[in-house]
């Protein structure tokens, strides 16, 4: 997969319903500038700074952000700065897994059960 983010000039995902959007984080932590739902951006896009968040269903919208990043390289490149700069701050393993330990940690135990 890295070799195709590698290949990209923007990510793109009008997701309409997603469980966990990994594709975003992926594209981020690439470096790629990112145009998404609100549903697909995660908790890494904000709007106008990694990219643009957009409604699924804003067909004018999503053709001119796309529009936009094809005819602004130094959008795509401060917004793709940008993304790097969220994963690498926000997402690492040790912030990701202290995450998932508290929350594996306050759920009860069930009777019977050890921890």
């Amino acid at each position: 997969m890295a070799s195709i983010y590698a290949a990209a000039d923007v990510f793109v995902f009008p997701t309409h319903e997603e469980g966990g959007p990994q594709v975003t984080y992926e594209a981020a932590a690439c470096g790629l500038p990112c145009i998404v739902s609100p549903m697909g951006a995660a908790r890494i896009v904000r709007g106008g700074i990694e990219g643009y968040v957009i409604d699924p269903f804003d067909g004018d919208g999503w053709i001119s952000a796309m529009k936009n990043l094809a005819a602004n390289p130094d959008f795509r490149k401060r917004f793709g700065a940008a993304s790097a700069a969220q994963a690498a701050e926000e997402f690492t393993w040790q912030k990701v897994g202290a995450c998932l330990h508290d929350l594996f940690s306050s759920l009860p135990v069930p009777e019977g059960k050890s921890p």
